[in-house]
C-alpha cells in the first residue's frame, strides 16, 4: 500500500536541515556578511528529489 507519509517526511528531513544549515551558517562562519546560500539550495533540492523519487518509487512497486 502506498504511503505519503514516508515519502512526505524524506523530504521534510532534507527541508529541515537546509534551514538548520541557514540557521546556523551565521554563528558558524567568520565573516556574517557571507552567507552560503548555496549550500542551503543544495540541501533543499536534494530533498525536493528524494521526496519525488520516493514516491515514485513507492507508485511504480505499487504496480508490480
Amino acid at each position: 500500500m502506498f504511503n505519503w507519509r514516508n515519502a512526505i517526511g524524506l523530504t521534510v528531513i532534507f527541508g529541515f536541515v537546509a534551514v538548520l544549515y541557514a540557521g546556523l551558517w551565521q554563528f558558524v562562519n567568520p565573516t556574517p556578511t557571507a552567507i552560503d546560500w548555496t549550500g542551503f539550495v543544495l540541501l533543499a533540492s536534494l530533498g525536493i528529489a528524494m521526496g519525488f523519487g520516493f514516491i515514485v518509487l513507492l507508485k511504480s512497486s505499487r504496480e508490480l
